[in-house]
């Protein structure tokens, strides 16, 4: 296993926002690339407090095995391209973006712009791998 993945499930979780994400890390864990588990108590108190209610980010804490290394990323699946969480993107390495208009990024402080990554699953998923 080269990661261990913590994954917050906050109380604005929508199984229809985030299910591409949450799908393919169950994938990952049973490949066994990695170790898939709730953040703690702790954790997740602080990360749902830097969320805008009603605007659910889907937040990982990703950490290397082999070096101990470990980085915050968070998905934000909503669509709305200007907006931002800024809070929590001031406090993790990445923030992914669905909705992702370069304009719109550009406006952001530096710090902040480099975060900004693009990504654009828009349906639901599930795994091939469950019987129907």
């Amino acid at each position: 296993m080269r990661y261990e993945v913590e994954i917050l499930f906050g109380s604005g979780f929508d199984i229809w926002l985030h299910s591409y994400f949450l799908t393919g890390l169950i994938d990952l864990a049973r490949d066994g690339e990695i170790k898939l588990r709730n953040m703690k108590k702790e954790d997740q108190q602080y990360w749902n407090s830097l969320q805008q209610p009603g605007f659910p980010l889907f937040v990982l804490k990703i950490k290397r095995t082999d070096c101990n290394a470990s980085r915050v990323i968070c998905f934000d699946p909503m669509d709305k391209s200007s907006v931002f969480q800024i809070s929590c993107m001031a406090q993790v390495h990445h923030y992914y973006k669905r909705n992702f208009f370069r304009p719109y990024v550009e406006e952001l402080p530096e710090d902040l712009r480099e975060k900004v990554k693009p990504i654009n699953p828009i349906f639901a998923v599930w795994s091939g791998r469950l019987p129907l």
